[in-house]
């Protein structure tokens, strides 16, 4: 699927053509990667459109994707670089999010009707100083590390935390430097799972 996409591109964009820049998820290289976000950097993908943030969860997801059987997954906004990968694992996929007709399911994460994971205070409504207080015209929430590892840890988690600055430098060249991710595992499944 993605080898023809590639192919594609390439004719189209020759000046892609190259093996500075590796994508990971889709396992394609190229000279440099394609502007994305609001303030334009080389960041994604141009086959799979996966970006900084997704090459990085990426380490993670694939580590343990093989291992999912009988685990329940409730993915929020989910990237669609990591659905397809969660929808043909062997665990309880939940996708989820507040509109309609992008998900299997349109919850709002502040009043799930299935396990409750974390509430929010959603009182910043504009789209315009959403973007202002939290990156994006979509976000309510903003923690630091310490507050964010609490929260998770509140509500029945274990938290551990990999950094991008932790890898090795070519692992480094394709992940946001400075991001981060937060891994939470819910107690009493890690214990049955030993």
């Amino acid at each position: 699927m993605y080898s023809k996409r590639y192919q594609q591109f390439i004719e189209r964009h020759p000046d892609y053509l190259g093996i500075e820049k590796y994508c990971n998820i889709c396992g394609f290289r190229f000279s440099k990667f394609a502007p994305a976000g609001i303030i334009k950097r080389a960041a994604q993908c141009p086959v799979c459109g996966s970006l900084e943030r997704h090459r990085h969860l990426y380490f993670h997801i694939f580590n343990i994707i093989f291992r999912l059987e009988d685990f329940k997954i409730i993915h929020f906004a989910p990237e669609p670089v990591f659905k397809n990968l969660f929808l043909h694992s062997k665990a309880e996929y939940y996708d989820v999010d507040i509109l309609p007709g992008i998900t299997q399911y349109t919850q709002d994460i502040t009043r799930l009707t299935f396990s409750q994971i974390f509430y929010e205070d959603l009182s910043i409504t504009d789209p315009d100083m959403r973007l202002k207080h939290f990156g994006k015209e979509d976000h309510v929430r903003w923690y630091n590390e310490e507050i964010f590892h609490q929260r998770i840890k509140d509500a029945g988690f274990s938290t551990e935390t990999s950094r991008v600055s932790l890898f090795p430098q070519y692992m480094r060249d394709e992940c946001l430097l400075g991001d981060l991710i937060i891994i939470a595992r819910k107690e009493s499944l890690k214990k049955e799972k030993g």
